[in-house]
């Protein structure tokens, strides 16, 4: 079975996402999101992958519009309840920040 469709089935294991989420593939990067902040999985692991991947936001890793994974990630860290200092410890500029919380507050999850 394909990781999607795990993903999907709900079949997959903390050890999995984690690797899991060393994948270049967007469509993946997204849905093992969305899967981890739904769930409500605060897993440490887990936290730190979405915590080093809160830095992908290179053209390269768009998503949707200007969304990137990294503006994913980061938002999927505030949602689980990271605090704000830990998520935006970088320098971002403004824009970065704006998109984040934008991301966060327009979607369901």
């Amino acid at each position: 079975m394909n990781i999607k469709k795990k993903i999907d089935n709900g079949e997959f294991t903390n050890r999995e996402l984690v690797e899991w989420l060393d994948s270049n593939n967007p469509t993946i990067l997204y849905s093992l999101i969305t899967t981890i902040v739904n769930k409500g999985i605060k897993d440490t692991a887990i936290t730190d992958k979405l915590l080093s991947l809160s830095n992908k936001l290179d053209n390269e890793n768009k998503v949707l519009g200007y969304y990137k994974i990294g503006h994913l990630a980061m938002s999927a860290l505030l949602k689980l309840g990271i605090d704000s200092d830990v998520v935006f410890a970088r320098d971002l500029d403004s824009f970065e920040k704006e998109i984040t919380l934008k991301f966060l507050n327009d979607n369901d999850w």
